[in-house]
Formats: structure tokens, sequence, C-alpha cells
């Protein structure tokens, strides 16, 4: 890679004229955006940070060099021929909904603000108070209703923001909260708390209760397990709260 002489500033004259070149861009499409929308653009706005960039794009793709192409065409072997709008402009444009997910009650159609174009896949970028939306397909509104003051504040993406996160497609569903109320069901019975599980380990440590069924199986080593009556369960459950072991349970 060739360098330029250290402090030689004539030697970076294709450099500078870019520059030059880039930064008359920038100020054309302000002008003519402040113009219509009778609003002055803050430099500190996410807006003119779509600006500067959209500014780039439009020399890249639509100014012919002395070979007879553009920039785009040098690079990706194609003309640039989609057709654009300004920048800024207030467009109507669709969703790209998947169609499996497609809601026919609700319309495909919304309106945004036109600030550029996804050089990969030469969709449209439009900007809304949600986020920034990819589409093939907008509309141009009557000139009186082109350009909108609001667009300063709705704007609220930044470009590196854009690039780092990608655009959307479709809007974010939402669903709000309702609250409906309880109504107890007589027919479902009530949930119960499981009770401790009682093993033999147990009764080894604090002894079998007389009279109780399953007490006596253990004792007798019967193969038919029977259960332990409330009175055994209860006094079981007793000692064992009183240990560590009892309280996990």
């Amino acid at each position: 890679m060739i360098e330029s002489p250290v402090r030689d500033s004539k030697s970076n004259g294709s450099v500078e004229r870019a520059v030059r070149t880039w930064a008359a861009q920038v100020r054309t499409l302000r002008h003519h955006l402040e113009s219509r929308i009778k609003v002055k653009v803050p430099r500190t706005s996410a807006l003119m940070t779509w600006l500067v960039a959209w500014s780039a794009d439009v020399i890249n793709r639509y100014k012919v060099r002395s070979s007879g192409r553009t920039s785009y065409e040098h690079i990706t072997g194609h003309r640039g021929l989609q057709a654009i709008t300004a920048f800024g402009e207030k467009v109507m444009f669709k969703y790209t909904t998947d169609k499996t997910k497609r809601n026919k009650m609700e319309t495909e159609w919304d309106t945004g603000y036109f600030v550029g174009i996804n050089s990969r896949t030469t969709e449209y970028l439009i900007a809304k108070g949600s986020g920034i939306f990819s589409t093939t397909t907008i509309r141009r509104q009557q000139d009186d209703k082109s350009y909108d003051p609001e667009i300063v504040t709705e704007v609220n993406v930044l470009h590196r923001d854009s690039v780092m996160q990608g655009s959307k497609s479709t809007p974010t569903e939402v669903r709000a909260h309702t609250t409906t109320p309880s109504l107890p069901n007589s027919a479902v019975p009530p949930v119960m708390p499981r009770r401790a599980k009682l093993r033999q380990e147990d009764f080894i440590d604090f002894g079998y209760t007389v009279g109780c069924p399953g007490c006596e199986s253990i004792q007798l080593e019967s193969n038919v397990r029977r259960g332990h009556n409330e009175k055994c369960r209860k006094r079981m459950e007793e000692e064992l709260s009183k240990t560590d072991r009892g309280k996990d349970k």
C-alpha cells in the first residue's frame, strides 16, 4: 500500500476532491430537506447520521465517472437503475409479512420516511418511530403530504445501530394485558399439598405406631405394602419436623 508523504497535502489530491464532493452533497441534501420541512436538522440528531450515509451512497450509485459508468457499476457490474425518492420524503410502504402469519384483518401498508437503500439487498430503508424497516415496495404521496417536520424527532435510530442490529420487515405485535376475573370451578377438586414421604429408616429412628396397618406390614416384612393411618402419619410428621432431614421433606 502506498502512503502519502508526511505533511504533503498536495499528494492527496484525489482523496481531498472526494471529501469535498461528499461534503457538498451533504450540504445539498440537508438544504433541500430543511427547505421542505421548514425546520433545521440538528447536527447531533439521528436523522443527520442517515443523511451523511445517504450522501455517500448517492455519489457511489448515481454519479457517472469519465468511463461512463458509476462506482456502483464498477464494483457490482450492475447498473443502479432502482427508482428512488428524495431523502426524508414521507412515503407509503408495504411490510414484507410472513405468509404463514399474515393477519388479513390488518393492512400491510404504513407510512414512514425514506432514509436510504440496503446495499446488499437493494431494499428501501424506511424510518419510523418504532424503528427502521426494509421493504421492496414504496409509493409516493401528493406533494403537500410528502414532507413532515416530525421527521427530526421521529427518527431516533442511529445509522450505525441499524447496521449492527439490522432492519425489520414487519412491525412488532404487542398484545395488551387484559385482566380476567378468576371464577372458582366447583367441578375441579382443590389442589392439596403433597404430604411427606415416610421411609422405613424413619420408623427405625422413631419407632412404630401400635395399631397402624402400615407399621405392622413393615415389621412383618410383608410383600404387601399397606398405608399408614392418620394417627401414625401425624406422629411421624411431627417427629420429622424436628430434624433437618424432615424439614427438607
